[in-house]
């Protein structure tokens, strides 16, 4: 997968919000079938043991004991089991934020997976359906937690290709900016700029991006900034007023910046990596190609340090 592709992927699930509507363990007994639903919430079902079928819309899918649905809310929904025996299964059903769903539906999941640790999957549905029928005061959290990694279970499953993601007109956009983002770090990045990458006006381009990164642009913008900063102070002896300037920042800034996000100083945070690392003090790492690659013009400050948080 291309990085920006995985750079949106992997901002969508940690922007995913959830709210837990039931989980719970069902015997369904042979025969049985219900048609013709239609949920506002999604489904994740873990098929145990005993065979049926999905229908999703027109499509059916043949359900065996070790798949992972995941099905999606507001399209039809019909659910059979076979005559020879009833079909265990654990579910959860949640519901999760308009910008979240939009893309969701517009990079269009595979029904099911498989996952490779069926035992840890069962666990997980297991922990939540416990939890879901506890009264302790903190059932909310591990309820929530447990379906967040059985929804991790279920993406480590899909195989989304490229192709499919580049069909989609808002995911390549918003490649094509995280794409400039990414080869101007070291440069003076407006909004006007990236929104002209994306071909939107800037007050639309805002909401656009964070619909799916889930932050600002200068706000994303800092995070990469900040990113590679980490990087280059554990993998090289490059000064952190060196580090700033590639990345088009002041010294200052950027040492103010960077203790906002992890709580100390560049310079402690790279002994305290390189230790807990154990890189050696002179890296391997080709750090100034690296820059190189980062800065195809000469390093600028970025646009008043004030910007910092301010959209406009």
């Amino acid at each position: 997968m291309k990085p920006q592709y995985l750079s949106i992927v992997e901002n969508i699930l940690k922007n995913l919000h959830v709210e837990v509507v039931m989980a719970a363990y069902s015997e369904v007994e042979p025969g049985k079938v219900v048609s013709g639903i239609h949920p506002d919430f999604y489904r994740l079902v873990l098929i145990m043991s005993g065979e049926g079928y999905v229908q999703i819309n027109s499509r059916r899918y043949e359900a065996r004991p070790g798949q992972l649905f995941l099905l999606p809310a507001g399209c039809e929904q019909t659910f059979g089991i076979y005559d020879k025996e009833k079909v265990c299964v654990f579910w959860c059903h949640y519901r999760i934020n308009l910008g979240d769903a939009a893309l969701y539906e517009n990079l269009e999941l595979p029904a099911y997976v498989v996952p490779q640790d069926f035992d840890a999957a069962a666990a997980l549905f297991r922990k939540m359906v416990d939890a879901y029928a506890s009264p302790t005061l903190s059932k909310g959290l591990i309820v929530k937690a447990a379906l967040l990694e059985a929804i991790s279970l279920y993406w480590e499953g899909c195989e989304i290709m490229d192709e499919q993601l580049a069909a989609n007109e808002l995911v390549t956009k918003m490649a094509a900016v995280l794409n400039y983002i990414d080869d101007h770090l070291g440069e003076n990045i407006t909004l006007d700029d990236l929104a002209k990458v994306a071909y939107l006006h800037p007050n639309y381009f805002i909401s656009m991006f964070k619909s799916v990164i889930g932050q600002s642009p200068i706000h994303y913008v800092n995070q990469r900034r900040m990113e590679m900063a980490r990087a280059l102070l554990v993998a090289s002896d490059v000064s952190v007023a060196d580090i700033a300037a590639v990345l088009g920042m002041k010294n200052h800034y950027l040492s103010r910046l960077f203790k906002q996000e992890t709580g100390i100083s560049p310079s402690r945070y790279r002994q305290i990596n390189r230790k807990a690392i154990g890189l050696p003090v002179h890296s391997s790492l080709d750090v100034q190609g690296y820059i190189k690659r980062l800065t195809g013009a000469q390093p600028a400050a970025l646009k008043g340090e004030e910007a910092h948080g301010n959209d406009k």
